[in-house]
Order: structure tokens, then sequence, then C-alpha cells
């Protein structure tokens, strides 16, 4: 009986026990912790104790926080000038430069917001990555020497 309870818990603990955190990946604009999909206010609980992710992130935030509200009024704008300009050919010619310059005002705060997305992506890109190169692991393992065994914990 001593023997088989020996080889089970050699069994057991000769295979260590990795409690390695799970990696974070940004696949179609969705965020996975593993194999489950997070929201973002879960991924801003699990980086929570790494500041240089933390910045990262709350960069993604403020550049998405100003790039939304920018690209409706610039589509607003490209609507409103398209719509006038392709209507209003020949009844109110004193209205052309106004539907053009709402049209050009439409297009720049689009681009503007466009920019600002691709910087707010980049920013999250580097805050998995500074997640996931700066995350603790604990590894524990069965020890033995010649006269004695043991459970090392690796941190």
């Amino acid at each position: 009986m001593k023997k088989i309870a020996m080889y089970l818990w050699m069994i057991l603990f000769t295979s260590s026990l990795n409690a390695q955190p799970e990696n974070v990946q940004l696949e179609m604009g969705k965020l996975y912790y593993g194999a489950e999909k997070i929201t973002k206010s879960q991924y801003k609980f699990i980086i929570r104790r790494n500041p240089e992710a933390m910045d990262y992130f709350k960069k993604q935030r403020t550049a998405i926080s100003f790039a939304y509200p920018m690209a409706f009024v610039g589509g607003l704008g490209i609507g409103y000038g398209a719509v006038g300009i392709a209507f209003n050919k020949n009844k109110n010619p004193d209205l052309t430069p106004v539907y053009t310059a709402s049209l050009a005002g439409g297009i720049f705060l689009a681009v503007i917001s466009f920019v600002l997305e691709l910087e707010g992506t980049k920013s999250m890109k580097k805050s998995i990555r500074a997640y996931n190169e700066n995350k603790k692991s604990f590894v524990l393992q069965l020890n033995s020497t010649q006269n004695e065994i043991g459970i090392v914990a690796n941190f």
C-alpha cells in the first residue's frame, strides 16, 4: 500500500503543476484570454498590476473616446455636403460653397478619426504585448535528492 501511495505521489508531482497565466490576444478587434472571449473592462482588471500595460491601455481608451465622436460628426458632414451638392444643382447656387465646405470638413474629420483609431489599436497591441511579456508564473515541482523528497515552489 505504501508503494502504491508513493508512486501516485511521484506521478502527481513529477509532472510540474504550472499555474502560469494565460496569454491575452487581440483577434479581429476582440480580446481573448486563453480561449475565452473577454471584455475591455475584464482586460483592465487583468492588467491592473502591470503599470506599463495599463498606461498603453489608457492611451488606447483616450484615442478611441476622441475617434468615435469625430467619425460620427465627419460622417454627418460628408452626408450633408454630398446630399446638398447632389440635389442643389440649379436651385440655390449661393449654398454650394456651404455644402462643399461641409463635405470637405466631414472628410477631414473622418480621416483624423481614422488615424486616431489606428493609434488606439496600436496602443492596445502594445498593452497586450507588455502584459504577455511581464506576467508572473508559479511552478510547483517535486524535488528529490539522495536522502530526502521535497516540494519546490518557483515564483
